[in-house]
C-alpha cells in the first residue's frame, strides 16, 4: 500500500516543526516522516508499540533515531523532554486517543519558544474512510472511523493542557491503482484494501468481495485513485500578552 501513495502530508509536518530540534514521533508506522525528520539537525524520538514495525525503522538509529519500543497511552519518555510531538494517522489505532494526546503533551516542555504538538488524521469527507465505514465495518463488527471527531476531541485535551493556539490545516492525499483497466484497477483495489484494513482477518475474503460493488462503479467513472486526504492539526501554547 505504500507505494501507492502520493502523500502530500509529510512536507506540511516538516514545515511544521521546521523550528524544532527535538522531537517525538508516536506510532513510526511506515518509517516514512521519522525517516524525513532524520535528514534535518536535531534529535528524533520514535515511539512503536508493533515489534516488527519498530525493527524496521532500526536502520535510523545511524542517522540519531532514537527507536523506542511503547504506547501512544503511556510514552516511554521523561515529562517535558521534548520541544514537539507529532502523531500522524494515529489516533484512530490507539484504545484510548485522548490519553494518547495527554501523553504527547505532557512530552512537550511548553517553556521553548517551538513548543508544539502536531497531529495528523484523515479528513472527514475522506473517501477510503468512508469506504471502510459503509462496508468494512459492518461486517466486521467494528466502529466507523470519525476521523474530525478524533481531531476535535485531541483539540480540546490539548487546550486544556495549555495548547490553546490552534490551526488547522487540509493535506491532499491519494491512492492510486494505476492497473490498466476499470476491473483490474478493482480487483486489485479490493486485495489491497481488505488486506491493508483487516491484515489477518478470519474473514477477509468476505470483506474482498464485499468491496467490489463499490470499486467497480468508482473506476467505472474513469479515475484511477481514491482521495485519502488527511487534516494537520497544530497545536501551541497561545503567547503570554
Amino acid at each position: 500500500m505504500e507505494a501507492r501513495f502520493e502523500r502530500h502530508d509529510i512536507e506540511p509536518v516538516l514545515a511544521a516543526l521546521s523550528g524544532n530540534s527535538r522531537v517525538l514521533d508516536v506510532g513510526g508506522g511506515s518509517g516514512a516522516v521519522v525517516s524525513a525528520l532524520a535528514t534535518r539537525p536535531g534529535r528524533v524520538t520514535t515511539v512503536e508499540p508493533h515489534a516488527a514495525r519498530e525493527e524496521s525503522m532500526r536502520h535510523l538509529t545511524a542517522r540519531g533515531v532514537r527507536v523506542l519500543s511503547g504506547r501512544a497511552e503511556q510514552l516511554p519518555v521523561d515529562d517535558r523532554s521534548f520541544d514537539a510531538a507529532v502523531a500522524t494517522w494515529v489516533l484512530h489505532y490507539t484504545d484510548d486517543p485522548e490519553a494518547a494526546v495527554a501523553e504527547m503533551a505532557r512530552a512537550v516542555d511548553m517553556s521553548r519558544p517551538e513548543a508544539k504538538v502536531v497531529l495528523v488524521q484523515g479528513a472527514p469527507d475522506n473517501e477510503l474512510i468512508g469506504l471502510w465505514n459503509r462496508i468494512c465495518a459492518p461486517l466486521t463488527g467494528e466502529a466507523p472511523d470519525h476521523q474530525g471527531y478524533l481531531l476535535s476531541r485531541a483539540a480540546g485535551v490539548l487546550a486544556r493542557h495549555g495548547f490553546t493556539d490552534l490551526a488547522f490545516t487540509r493535506a491532499h492525499v491519494d491512492v492510486v491503482f494505476p492497473e490498466d483497466g476499470p476491473e483490474a484497477r478493482s480487483q486489485a483495489a479490493a486485495s489491497a484494501l481488505a488486506a491493508f484494513w483487516n491484515t489477518g482477518h478470519p474473514r477477509l475474503a468476505d470483506l474482498r468481495e464485499a468491496l467490489l460493488p463499490e470499486l467497480r462503479a468508482h473506476f467505472a467513472t474513469g479515475t484511477d485513485r481514491f482521495t485519502d486526504d488527511a487534516v494537520l492539526l497544530v497545536a501551541r501554547p497561545r503567547p503570554a500578552r
